[in-house]
Formats: C-alpha cells, sequence, structure tokens
C-alpha cells in the first residue's frame, strides 16, 4: 500500500496541494491558473510519460536525458507539495516564487546526488568468531546498483572501476541489481563480470529482481561470474581456516505474481547454512535488513543488507526505519550480531532523489576480537 501510494497516488496528491495552497492563494488571472495547473500535471505524472513513451511505467525504454528529466519534475512536484504545508502568510505571491525556487533548487540537486557515482565508505568491523587468518579481510559490499534508463551501461562500468580500485578480497552484492528485463539491460549489465577480488563475487537477490523475472536474470548473474547464494552458502578456505558466506532468497519471490515462471521459497536462513561446517564463522548476505534474532540463532555473527537507500532523504529516515526493524543506514549491534546496511550504489527509477543520504560503496574491514 505504502508503494502504491507513493508510486501512483502521490502525484495526485502533490498536484492538489499545489494548486490549493500555493497556485489558487496567488490570486493569479483564471488563464493563468489553468496553464500552471498543466503544466504540474505534466510534470508529475512520470510514470504516464514513461507509458506512453517508454512502453512501460517502471522500466521504460527511453532516451537517459528524458528518463532524468520526467524524474526532476516528479521530485519538483513532490517537494513543492510538501513546502507548500508550512504555515501561510500574507504575501501569496512572494510565498509561492519563493516555494517555486526552493523546489527547483531541492530538485535538481537530489536529481544529480541520485545519479552520481557513489562514494567509497570505509569501516572496519569487529566480528566474533572470525579466525585469525581473516582478520583485515576487505569486502566491498555493494547493494541496489539499479541499473535502469537512467543508470546504464556507463554507470555499471563506473560501479566495475571504483570497486576494482579498491582491491577488495571478496565481493558482496545484496540485491536490486536492475530494472528491466534482461533483453533491454542485459548488455548494460556486462561490466559486471569484470570484477575482481581474490575470494570472487556473490550475491544475493533483491525485490526488483523478481518484478522482471529472476529466473531470467539469475543465469545471466551467474555467466557474469556472481555466484548467487538462493538459501545457500560457499566455504571460503583460508589456510587451515575457513569462513561462510551464506546469503537468502528475498520474501517478494515467494508472491507468484511477481515471477510467473517460478514460485521461489521464502528465505530460510537455516536452509542457507544447512551445508556449512559446524563452528564456523558465518557471514549473511540478506537484501533487506530485517529478522536479526532469527539470523544470529543460526550462527550468523555479521549480516550485509542494502534496501533501505539510507532512506533517500533526511525527511523520510523515520518512515523508512520503520519499515525495516529500525534498521536504515550504516553499522548496528543487537542480539549478538553485526549489521551493516549500506545506503546504496543507485537510486530507483521510481523515486529518483537523494536528498542529504548519498549513494556508496562500503569497504568493510573484518577485524578478529582482540584476546
Amino acid at each position: 500500500m505504502f508503494w502504491f501510494f507513493l508510486s501512483y497516488l502521490s502525484p495526485i496528491v502533490a498536484w492538489l496541494m499545489v494548486m490549493l495552497l500555493v497556485v489558487r492563494p496567488a490570486r493569479l488571472r483564471c488563464r493563468t491558473q489553468v496553464v500552471l495547473g498543466v503544466l504540474l500535471a505534466a510534470l508529475v505524472v512520470k510514470r504516464l510519460w514513461f507509458w506512453v513513451f517508454g512502453g512501460h511505467p517502471v522500466y521504460p525504454d527511453i532516451p537517459e536525458f528524458v528518463c532524468h528529466f520526467c524524474g526532476w519534475g516528479y521530485i519538483f512536484g513532490v517537494l513543492l507539495a510538501a513546502l507548500s504545508l508550512f504555515p501561510p502568510y500574507r504575501w501569496w505571491r512572494a510565498r509561492a516564487a519563493v516555494f517555486t525556487c526552493i523546489a527547483v533548487l531541492l530538485a535538481s540537486w537530489g536529481t544529480f546526488e541520485s545519479l552520481r557515482l557513489p562514494a567509497v565508505n570505509q569501516h572496519e568491523i569487529i566480528v566474533e568468531g572470525l579466525p585469525p587468518t581473516f582478520d583485515g579481510m576487505r569486502i566491498a559490499h555493494v547493494s541496489d546498483v539499479h541499473c535502469s534508463p537512467s543508470a546504464r551501461l556507463s554507470y555499471v562500468r563506473g560501479i566495475v572501476d571504483l570497486v576494482n580500485a579498491l582491491k577488495p578480497d571478496l565481493v558482496c552484492m545484496t540485491g536490486d541489481f536492475v530494472d528491466g528485463t534482461p533483453e533491454m539491460r542485459a548488455a548494460d549489465m556486462a561490466p559486471l563480470a569484470d570484477l575482481r577480488a581474490k575470494w570472487g563475487v556473490l550475491g544475493c537477490s533483491g525485490n526488483h529482481e523478481f518484478y522482471s523475472g529472476y529466473d531470467r536474470w539469475r543465469p545471466i548473474f551467474q555467466r557474469l561470474g556472481i555466484c548467487m547464494l538462493d538459501n545457500a552458502c560457499v566455504v571460503i578456505t583460508n589456510g587451515e581456516d575457513r569462513l561462510v558466506v551464506g546469503g537468502i532468497v528475498d520474501p517478494v519471490g515467494v508472491n507468484k505474481f511477481m515471477d510467473e515462471s517460478r514460485h521461489w521459497p521464502e528465505p530460510d536462513v537455516q536452509a542457507a547454512f544447512a551445508a556449512a561446517p559446524p563452528s564456523t564463522c558465518r557471514i549473511l548476505l540478506a537484501h533487506r535488513p530485517t529478522d536479526l534474532p532469527e539470523h544470529a540463532a543460526a550462527g550468523v555473527k555479521l549480516q550485509l543488507s542494502g534496501h533501505t537507500h539510507g532512506g533517500v532523504l533526511w525527511p523520510a529516515y523515520p518512515m523508512a526505519s520503520m519499515l525495516n526493524d529500525w534498521h536504515v543506514n550504516g553499522l548496528y549491534r543487537e542480539d549478538g550480531i553485526v549489521l551493516y546496511v549500506t545506503a546504496g550504489a543507485g537510486q530507483w527509477i521510481g523515486f529518483p532523489v537523494r536528498l542529504g543520504i548519498p549513494t556508496e560503496i562500503a569497504l568493510l574491514t573484518l577485524r578478529a576480537p582482540k584476546r
């Protein structure tokens, strides 16, 4: 319901709010109000233009700059509607002009932030039970790339170059790789085959893979060299020590309508580590930063997640927190488990804005506890 409102009802609500709280009180001529109303409606109905000119309301086949402009217009309308809630005062026309300028600036900044390549944020994490030979292991954590009409081949190539420059021991990708079908986006995803790490590239599914058919995307990911962990694990050996990395299926996969070709199992952390040797340190890749007590009970010491985009913009942080078990961005320690939630390396085309929460690639250095 929340995402239905955000995607389909919010443009209508935003348009009504701006017309009632900004345009009409400014006491402009009737013709001027009609023209402004039509222009604003044209800006906020992003998904209508995607469908009309691109063939799909979520991942249209349209030029990149058109996609960016449509996203900017939608964000401008939403921000102007939010600003209109501020208490009114006497100078209605000045108020409308000031709010419009602020909305233009914020929409432009937020759109730029959502499109630029991510920054690299480095963290050291103490992991209980980490074997001494893995002390100093460097994991490049990449999530929510959202390869789409607004983030195509050059963007994916930029992320790969950033990751390879870090020379990580392991690359972990925690879902939402792509928005679109393999026919539309497979060529744009090709640079992922160039990711390099000592122990390879591991991944788990996100909800967006299922929207366009995870059954078809999964073998493509595998051919690109990404070992997809669907309720499964791999064992990494370093000398006589071992480390287990498991992954779970995103729960959206159990909804048959998301992927007609197969009904995927529910996420099962116990099944994910069924083949793990006993008494080994366990790392879990899970797209959503939830269910920590259950995962801790399965012996997980470190969980890597994404999905939240860090809350996207700071006013939405409380809502994102409530929807994700109060885990939105950064490092958490609770229930005997360490969780790192990345803000994501890209941005969903449905809400193409970042305000105060930039994109990131996380470089995590694992440390064994000092005895």
